[in-house]
């Protein structure tokens, strides 16, 4: 598992994401793929991928071995600020200036939905315990919770 050995930090005019060994420091791998500056990048529980997000509209998963680029989810219309990984690593979640939160399915690569309900651009957001919920900010002065689709067979 590379993640519990390993920090990510992004680069912010490379628009890239660097790898770090925790313990020495030494640079393991460089994640080339956005066109524009990363902002979020969390470790997928597995240890074996990450999910990025970045001003150029994109949520991406990384192969943290190989350094592959393995998906890009498009579907935001303006930047992304964050993006979350669900505890059993199976979804992500993406909120953006276009006043959106996206659901995607990492494993089979696809959107389940876009939560919309905010007026202006969202935060943050953030999966609840059992990845049922999730929770969001936005500049519009407001913080949501919403109901996520996703089925019992989904979250097992």
């Amino acid at each position: 598992m590379l993640s519990d050995q390993a920090t990510a930090h992004v680069g912010e005019r490379e628009h890239t994401i660097r790898l770090f060994d925790a313990s020495d420091g030494r640079q393991l791998r460089v994640f080339s793929g956005h066109g524009a500056r990363v902002v979020s990048v969390t470790f997928v529980p597995d240890g074996q991928h990450a999910l990025s997000g970045s001003h150029d509209t994109t949520v991406r998963l990384w192969d943290l071995t190989t350094g592959e680029q393995k998906h890009v989810f498009v579907g935001h219309t303006d930047r992304v600020h964050e993006v979350a990984v669900s505890d059993d690593g199976r979804h992500g979640l993406s909120c953006a200036g276009d006043g959106t939160i996206r659901l995607w399915d990492l494993g089979g690569r696809k959107e389940i939905c876009s939560l919309k309900g905010h007026t202006e651009s969202v935060r943050c957001a953030r999966f609840l315990p059992e990845s049922r919920f999730a929770v969001s900010g936005s500049d519009d002065g407001t913080v949501r919770v919403w109901r996520l689709p996703i089925s019992d067979q989904q979250n097992e």
